[in-house]
């Protein structure tokens, strides 16, 4: 029997009573979330960027290790595109 194994594109989380009025807050300082329900949406989309920088990070600290470079420099790359 083969299953559908895709994850849905949305999430609902109920929060507690206790939680409610801090997040209201953080969610409505300089007006940067329209709605507090935005507030933990943003969070987790910082942790998910936080998370590839330091895999990025660790790949070339690896790369350093391990006597990798490339030939051109990075103002040469630029360059190329410009």
């Amino acid at each position: 029997m083969k299953r559908n194994l895709t994850m849905g594109r949305s999430l609902s989380i109920e929060s507690s009573a206790e939680i409610r009025p801090p997040v209201d807050d953080l969610a409505s300082d300089n007006d940067s979330h329209s709605a507090p329900r935005e507030y933990p949406h943003d969070l987790n989309c910082r942790d998910s960027e936080r998370s590839q920088v330091h895999g990025r990070i660790l790949c070339g600290l690896n790369d350093i290790r391990n006597n990798r470079f490339a030939s051109e420099t990075v103002e040469g790359i630029i360059n190329e595109f410009v």
